[in-house]
């Protein structure tokens, strides 16, 4: 709550909650303190060559009205595509 005060706006990625109960619980722990799924379709990039791309949930701590316009932003400058 303290780093949300600071940094109003966060986004993160994080396993669908229905993979497994860690990231279900990760995922509860997440949307208990004010985050929200703003993307349950969204892929990660894979990181090099010899590894696949990820599906994902997208969360943000606020509503994010251009999705896509998020996501360019994210693979461009996180992962440089």
């Amino acid at each position: 709550q303290e780093f949300i005060k600071i940094h109003p706006l966060l986004i993160l990625e994080s396993e669908p909650e229905d993979l497994n109960e860690i990231a279900a619980r990760r995922i509860a722990f997440y949307k208990r303190n004010n985050f929200q799924i703003i993307d349950e379709y969204y892929i990660q990039p894979a990181y090099d060559a010899s590894k696949s791309a990820l599906p994902l949930y997208l969360m943000s701590t606020k509503n994010i009205e251009d999705i896509l316009a998020l996501t360019q932003e994210i693979h461009q400058t996180v992962y440089g595509i």
